[in-house]
């Protein structure tokens, strides 16, 4: 039980069956150009999701299938001193159900946003010395099976730094969510819980 909505079990579930495929192609340009994209169409049969029995409460239970379709690219850009990693995935997925799942045909499965993407850019002017920003976006998603309790959308970003001292010895510093997005990560019936907020840390770091 998460407050306010509880969760109940099921003895009676079968097991999950995942049908599908994948492909996917690796490019190389260029040196330090590396290029990947792959798409994928499965099919989870007899998945198991929680599914709303009453007000606040919800049960595990088998569904006719979930179905997800969608397209992942991946990049990787290294010129010396400055390098690029950026991520890119695309999923369409829909939920079928009939008998007591009927009413969940058609939408979309729980804690499954349709796009996600995160690219960081890192300069190394020097040996020990580092610097880089990561930005990462979630579309929306839902907590639920019925689409009310919404998790909107969110950006970050964040830093990083590095700065040798003497020897092995480096000062760090970090700077997650350097924007305090509001980044909802739980929603049931209106009980949130929120990601990490603007956070500013230094430290030590000894290499051996």
């Amino acid at each position: 039980m998460v407050f306010p909505v509880t969760t109940n079990a099921n003895a009676a579930l079968v097991n999950e069956r995942l049908e599908g495929f994948e492909a996917g192609i690796d490019w190389q340009p260029l040196d330090g150009v590396r290029i990947a994209l792959t798409a994928f169409d499965n099919q989870v049969e007899n998945a198991i999701t929680n599914v709303t029995t009453g007000v606040n409460v919800r049960t595990r239970q088998n569904i006719d299938a979930i179905e997800a379709q969608g397209i992942e690219f991946a990049s990787q850009l290294d010129f010396g001193e400055v390098s690029f990693d950026g991520t890119l995935a695309y999923t369409d997925a829909e939920m079928r159900g009939s008998g007591a799942a009927a009413a969940l045909d058609g939408l979309r499965p729980a804690q499954t946003p349709k796009w996600a993407a995160s690219g960081t850019l890192s300069w190394r002017p020097q040996d020990g010395m580092t610097f880089a920003a990561t930005v990462r976006h979630v579309g929306q998603q839902f907590e639920d099976d019925q689409e009310g309790d919404s998790l909107p959308a969110a950006t970050t970003v964040d830093l990083f730094a590095q700065v040798r001292v003497v020897g092995r010895l480096s000062v760090v510093g970090r700077v997650e969510n350097l924007f305090d997005e509001a980044i909802v990560t739980r929603n049931q019936a209106g009980s949130m819980d929120l990601g990490v907020p603007l956070t500013v840390w230094g430290g030590l770091r000894y290499g051996f």
